[in-house]
């Protein structure tokens, strides 16, 4: 229920990177993270490597408010 704005899109940012630190570090290295807000949408992007590998993965999600 926040407004998309650039608080939420810094919020949203450090909850991800947290969460992917927490959940998944030991299994996979952030190489870039990317939110986008703009109006009522909101893009992630997670640019990821597998640990221990070169095999570099993205993922993007996409979200439009009401």
């Amino acid at each position: 229920f926040e407004p998309l704005d650039e608080a939420t899109r810094g919020m949203a940012k450090a909850r991800i990177t947290q969460s992917l630190s927490t959940w998944l570090g030991h299994r996979v290295t952030l190489e870039d993270l990317t939110v986008i807000t703009e109006s009522s949408t909101l893009e992630v992007e997670i640019r990821y490597r597998i640990a221990g590998t070169n095999d570099s993965r993205v993922m993007r999600f996409h979200r439009i408010g009401e």
